[in-house]
């Protein structure tokens, strides 16, 4: 066996890599020099599995988006008379999905390093944006329904 084989730890359990480099990509964080793990200490595993279930529920909310913009763009013809109305609207959840699902990551990461440091958790501008938002394309699609 060549000597850049090697079995390398993926958290608890061992993986058997074809080369070094394939399973530093698959081990390592987002930015090799900043490793969570190495930071601070480690925080009440209650409050690490309640960040990763935020996590996911920012993930589950980005899917309904995109299932939503899509619904809209598809279907809602009828509804809206118009069609440019429509894509806006269908568009406008696509790129809520987007911003939601690019930012969820970097939100989890930012609140496991301020808990791993002891620091106040940090302001989050998803929510503001996400509500914002939706409360601007209810109401294009509400002049629509009107103007139909």
């Amino acid at each position: 066996m060549p000597s850049d084989y090697r079995a390398v730890g993926f958290g608890e359990q061992p993986c058997l890599a074809v080369t070094r480099r394939v399973c530093e990509l698959v081990s390592a964080p987002w930015s090799p020099d900043d490793d969570i793990r190495q930071v601070g200490e480690e925080p009440d595993y209650r409050f690490t599995l309640a960040n990763e279930r935020t996590f996911l529920s920012y993930v589950r909310t980005a899917l309904a988006f995109f299932a939503a913009g899509t619904a809209i763009l598809s279907f809602f013809d009828r509804v809206i008379g118009e069609r440019a109305l429509v894509v806006v609207i269908g568009s406008g959840l696509y790129a809520l999905g987007l911003f939601t699902a690019a930012s969820c990551y970097w939100r989890w990461r930012r609140l496991e390093m301020a808990m791993r440091q002891g620091k106040p958790l940090p302001f989050s501008v998803v929510p503001p944006v996400i509500t914002g938002s939706l409360i601007v394309l209810a109401v294009i699609a509400f002049i629509g329904a009107l103007i139909r």
